[in-house]
């Protein structure tokens, strides 16, 4: 008994060779170590492209603030508008 060859060196179907516990554990914690990065590199996306839009966002606000300042300043510096002065003169 045992001198001949093993149904796994022969290579018949359908065997599966002996894993051992410990080989298992490292190879489960392994997957569940890049399912969780993979997860986090999800996260990390989708907050990326979440600061990009709010970038996006407070550059046209500010944008709309400059639009928005430029024409207060030129409606109040222009010539367009008629101004009526009055000069007290003291004599």
């Amino acid at each position: 008994m045992g001198l001949g060859p093993t149904p796994q060196t022969v290579g018949t179907a359908g065997v599966k060779g002996y894993t051992p516990t410990r080989l298992q554990m490292q190879d489960r914690e392994c997957k569940r170590k890049e399912s969780h990065i993979a997860a986090l590199e999800s996260h990390q996306t989708a907050l990326e492209q979440r600061i990009a839009e709010l970038e996006a966002e407070l550059a046209h606000e500010r944008l709309a603030r400059e639009r928005s300042s430029m024409e207060n300043v030129s409606q109040n510096g222009s010539n367009s508008r008629h101004h009526e002065v009055n000069y007290l003169y003291i004599l």
